[in-house]
């Protein structure tokens, strides 16, 4: 019976367990120059920047726990050289922050900075890739945006709509309508997954 009741207890306690070496890229509301996270142990979780060509990767490791639903992480404790690599990459932001995540489907969200973190596989979904949000007078238009690399270099061209080209073309100049770009936590909520990669909201002004 003991037995029993600790390999139940076991299952439970994997259950809830955060996934080692799954890489998550965080999309802010409020700052567009991202990192990637990746739960290193039980204790242990890494930064990094997202390379672009001619970039190097830096990192740093910091603690984190979970309580109850909660995973808690603490920046805190750099040292000067990871200090001036966050400055030189403009990931400065993160020197001594406080991050809550509570798990959402597949994704983490930090309600507080107003970021969601997406797994990398997820990202690499081919919708998710090449897909964006463009909204016009509450409509919603799904825009094709290419394929880029991890580098930015561009693999494959957006195709285009010519519908929105065309209204773009025409109202280019056209003061009656406002723009608005909704990014990481506000348009996760709003639009789902997709609203991740930036949605243009265009309204016409009343």
């Amino acid at each position: 019976m003991i037995k029993i009741k600790c390999f139940i207890f076991f299952i439970a306690l994997n259950a809830y367990a955060q996934k080692r070496n799954v890489s998550y890229t965080s999309f802010s509301s409020e700052n567009s120059k991202e990192y990637r996270i990746k739960f290193i142990n039980d204790s242990v979780v890494k930064f990094s920047n997202i390379p672009t060509h001619g970039s190097r990767m830096i990192s740093f490791t910091t603690k984190w726990f979970k309580q109850d639903e909660h995973i808690f992480i603490d920046i805190k404790d750099l040292n000067e050289n990871e200090k001036n690599d966050l400055k030189s990459y403009k990931l400065d932001y993160l020197e001594n922050k406080k991050i809550i995540l509570l798990k959402n489907k597949t994704e983490l969200i930090d309600v507080k900075n107003e970021t969601v973190y997406v797994q990398q596989k997820v990202l690499n979904r081919k919708r998710i890739k090449r897909k964006s949000i463009t909204i016009i007078n509450d409509k919603k238009i799904i825009v094709d945006r290419g394929i880029t690399n991890y580098y930015g270099l561009i693999e494959k061209m957006p195709k285009g709509n010519e519908k929105l080209k065309q209204f773009l073309i025409e109202n280019a100049e056209n003061k009656k309508y406002t723009t608005k770009i909704l990014r990481g936590l506000k348009a996760y909520q709003s639009y789902g997954i997709l609203g991740i990669n930036g949605v243009c909201i265009i309204t016409e002004n009343k």
